[in-house]
């Protein structure tokens, strides 16, 4: 059965999601880190 989680009917593991949900994090904030950066210049 897959994940209710997965808009794509993959059946990950629970720790696959707080994986890709600390990637998803972890790109926010670079991306936040990022702006920041060329606003200064």
């Amino acid at each position: 059965m897959p994940n209710p989680r997965s808009t794509k009917r993959h059946d990950f593991k629970p720790l696959s999601y707080e994986v890709i949900g600390a990637c998803i994090d972890v790109q926010r904030q670079l991306a936040v880190h990022f702006h920041h950066l060329i606003a200064r210049k």
